[in-house]
């Protein structure tokens, strides 16, 4: 918020610094006279345009005056014309000549009149006016609100200036408030002056243009009026009405016409001799009705091969692409079916190589125990051996006086070596048991994941991952088992042999004190002390390697833990894969085989539709032989009524010729009689 408060005060203030320049006494003249001097040259550049395109109507105008009459335009109609594309390049004559191409284009001439002149179909004023000729004001028509607009903003903004400047005035003066209220009118009415220059400016510049634009218009006008004296135009009512008159004087020439060929025709019908009419149909008729028989025979025979073989074609070629888009997709389902075999083979080498690789593992681990079991036996039963002669030795010197050590002593032995065995038997059975429970597990996961591959492909990611989980829990378990049968047994037997040297540096003491007399006794029960001690330093110090044994024995567990895991997880890696690559696989079948589904579903629709479309061919067949068999029998009987007709009409033509004939023949035989003979 406060970002977009900074933002308006030093926009206020730049608009205060902007104003500041007009705060002058000098600055409303100076912009009076800059508005002024814009207003000279506004005037100046549309003067200058008026007078361009005042000269190209003139020039127009001049070439189409030139001509007397319609005749005279007519001829002069291509010198203009070629004159046009003379000064087209001229500034302010493109759009005239322009303007002139496509009236030229409108304009038809008449050749029955004489001489030729040229008629227009559309008005001059279509192509000649201030929008199409592109002779308008244009951006001028906007000067005058321009001046308004510039003269009105700089006013309001030296007001906002000498508000400004006045306020501060006020504050720092301590005088009257009528001064200040004098120097800002004062202020206000010079800032009005720039208002009313852009005002005086707007109404003279206004003036001009419409003076300037009434000028190029009226030009436009006479140039139209000069173009409709010399031409005709040609609308359609006159069209129409010539149309007209043509088709009545058409009808006195059809009408004369038809009844001189009837005369004609009557004339020729009364003279012909009625044998040579009934010969010449008989004889014209009988190869007509032969040939109409034979090619209606042929068209149907034709036309029904024609659409016989079509439709053959069709069905052949659409069975043909059915087939070859069918044999596609079985390759292409035998080439999906080989990459699924290759894919089951691959996840099926690395489940073995991930079995394997854990089976060693195993094998590993249960080497590792064994030689640790073995050092630790061998190293407990040194150490016992290594104790009991000690002990021996120094139960010979104290075998009198130390009875109740010695015993102590039996029992400790003999539980240490009763806790070596049981320690190494532990260990034995927990390394068997961990590499059986491993390998059966390994052997039951790789069952189970071979099995569910075969048969499904997805769960098989989850089935070695909850095998891999129990897997990982037996290790836990084992490892637990082994911290418990293993390690506390030894921290008890150090326990034992640390109260054992309590004990007997007790009863070294109550010797000493009751038989501090013999000092044989004293100094053998001493070294056999000392000797003790060093056989509890060597007992704790053959601790060591059991320490580091199991120390060991928990590296190789975790070491196992890690591998199992990893093998987990490249099993897992390996079955999501191959399990996305069959879900991959299977898709692809499915789109190839709804592809060939949609393929076959086209092929029979559009088999379907073909003979759909042979039936209707069919259906029409047999409708044009129906109306062929219709239209042959209309035939033969108009015929038949035709000879019929004129059959009579020579028998009628016939017995009104018959008497004439005989009148003729009576006198020519009359004629014979008085024909003079020849003189011998």
């Amino acid at each position: 918020m406060e970002f977009i408060l900074d933002i308006g005060s030093k926009m206020s203030d730049f608009i205060f610094w902007a104003s500041s320049f007009l705060t002058t006494p000098r600055a409303p003249g100076l912009v009076s006279i800059g508005i002024l001097i814009w207003l000279l040259v506004s005037i100046l550049v549309v003067g200058i345009s008026s007078h361009r395109k005042l000269n190209a109507l003139k020039w127009l105008g001049g070439e189409i005056r030139t001509t007397k009459n319609e005749a005279a335009f007519a001829a002069q109609i291509n010198k203009i014309s070629q004159q046009a594309k003379k000064v087209r390049t001229r500034s302010g004559y493109a759009h005239i000549t322009a303007a002139w191409d496509e009236f030229r284009e409108t304009l038809i001439e008449d050749k029955s009149a004489d001489p030729p002149v040229l008629r227009n179909s559309v008005r001059p004023s279509s192509f000649f006016n201030l929008e199409d000729l592109h002779f308008g004001p244009g951006f001028f028509r906007y000067m005058p609100g321009l001046f308004v607009t510039v003269g009105l903003f700089l006013t309001f903004l030296g007001l906002i200036s000498a508000l400004q400047v006045m306020e501060g005035e006020l504050k720092n003066a301590e005088g009257d408030m009528r001064d200040g209220l004098s120097n800002l009118l004062g202020a206000a009415s010079a800032k009005f002056i720039m208002s009313l220059t852009g005002l005086l400016a707007s109404i003279v510049f206004t003036i001009v243009l419409r003076s300037l634009t009434g000028r190029v218009d009226r030009r436009i006008h006479a140039l139209c009026a000069d173009l409709e004296t010399r031409l005709s135009f040609i609308s359609l009512e006159a069209v129409a009405m010539e149309q007209l008159e043509i088709a009545r004087g058409q009808k006195d020439s059809f009408q004369e016409i038809g009844t001189t060929l009837v005369a004609e025709l009557n004339n020729s019908m009364q003279t012909e001799i009625p044998q040579s009419i009934s010969s010449s149909i008989s004889t014209a008729m009988a190869p007509l009705l032969d040939q109409v028989g034979k090619a209606g025979t042929d068209g149907v025979g034709q036309m029904v091969t024609d659409l016989s073989s079509r439709f053959s074609e069709d069905i052949g070629r659409t069975l043909s692409d059915a087939s070859a888009q069918l044999s596609a997709a079985g390759d292409k389902i035998a080439s999906l079916s080989e990459r699924m075999d290759r894919s089951s083979g691959q996840m099926g080498q690395e489940m073995e190589a991930s079995i394997g690789k854990l089976a060693n593992a195993a094998e590993d681990l249960s080497t590792r125990l064994a030689s640790a079991a073995e050092t630790t036996d061998g190293t407990l039963s040194a150490g016992a051996e290594k104790l009991l002669e000690i002990m021996n030795e120094t139960l010979k010197g104290i075998r009198h006086n130390t009875a109740e050590g010695t015993d102590a002593l039996k029992e400790a032995a003999a539980d240490m070596r009763a806790s070596a065995g049981t320690f190494r038997e532990e260990l034995d059975a927990a390394a068997t048991s961990g590499s059986e429970a491993v390998r059966s597990r390994m052997e039951t996961a790789g069952a189970e994941v071979e099995g569910t591959i075969s048969e499904a492909g997805r769960g098989m990611a989850d089935l070695v991952t909850r095998s891999g989980q129990d897997l990982l829990s037996a290790t836990d378990e084992f490892r637990e088992k082994i911290r418990a049968d293993l390690v506390e047994p030894i921290t008890e037997v150090v326990d034992q042999f640390d109260k054992l040297a309590d004990r007997l540096k007790d009863g070294s003491g109550q010797i000493a004190t009751a038989a501090g007399h013999i000092k044989s006794g004293g100094e053998t029960t001493r070294s056999a002390a000392e000797t003790l001690i060093a056989a509890s330093r060597d007992l704790h110090a053959a601790t060591g390697p059991v320490r580091s044994s199991v120390e060991r024995i928990e590296t190789a567990t975790d070491g196992l833990a890690k591998s199992t895991a990893e093998a987990a997880e490249t099993v897992t890696k390996s079955s999501r894969e191959t399990a996305e690559n069959a879900a991959r696989v299977l898709d692809a079948a499915k789109a190839a085989l709804s592809g060939e589904q949609k393929l076959i579903e086209t092929s029979l629709t559009k088999l379907g539709e073909a003979l759909d479309h042979m039936e209707r061919q069919r259906e029409q067949i047999d409708d044009m032989d129906d109306k062929l068999g219709v239209a042959f029998t209309q035939f033969a009987s108009h015929v038949r009524t035709s000879l019929d007709t004129f059959a009579e009409h020579v028998r009628k033509m016939n017995g009104e010729l018959a008497p004439a004939l005989d009148t003729m023949r009576e006198i020519v035989d009359q004629a014979e009689r008085f024909r003079p003979e020849q003189r011998r």
